[in-house]
């Protein structure tokens, strides 16, 4: 196995088109020039490859209700994405969108839950079970529960806070 260390901007000798799939989790609004960076990426795919990548949805309920408070807009983040956005740049790059779809209400409103909770203290009660029997509430069967409804209602109007897209290359 090769290893080739260093950004992908600065790495020419890859093996290009060769790849049936290549990620990109969270990292193309790290990405000061994304058009370039996106093509690399593009370039690397083989005939039917996918690319699939992450970015925070700039068009999520978190942003639209906490506005410049919400905590994804950050000094390292050089972009923000929609998913209009993220397909117009890498259908221009040759790429046809196979899914795309968001999940996650984002630490913005969940975060009240862990304010104020120290590593000891219990976690909040969401069920009738014993103290001995507490689960920390972000594995909670009921919170779970709540969280497939949330995202299901976010697949339907694309307000989560985590975009997710899969393209292919023809």
């Amino acid at each position: 196995m090769e290893i080739a260390l260093g950004g992908l901007e600065e790495l020419d000798e890859l093996p290009w088109g060769t790849f049936d799939l290549v990620t990109s989790w969270e990292v193309f609004e790290h990405t000061p020039d994304p058009r370039p960076f996106g093509e690399r990426l593009v370039r690397l795919l083989s005939r039917n490859g996918v690319l699939a990548r992450s970015v925070p949805n700039y068009d999520s309920l978190a942003r639209r209700v906490f506005g410049m408070k919400w905590s994804l807009l950050s000094e390292d983040h050089f972009t923000y994405w929609t998913s209009h956005a993220l397909r117009c740049l890498l259908e221009s790059q040759g790429l046809e969108l196979e899914q795309v779809h968001t999940m996650g209400l984002g630490l913005d409103f969940v975060s009240f839950v862990d304010r104020g909770r120290t590593q000891d203290a219990p976690a909040p009660r969401w069920d009738a079970s014993p103290a001995t029997e507490r689960q920390p509430w972000d594995v909670n069967p009921l919170a779970l529960a709540v969280e497939d409804l949330v995202n299901g209602m976010f697949r339907l109007t694309g307000g989560g806070v985590d975009l997710a897209a899969a393209f292919r290359k023809p």
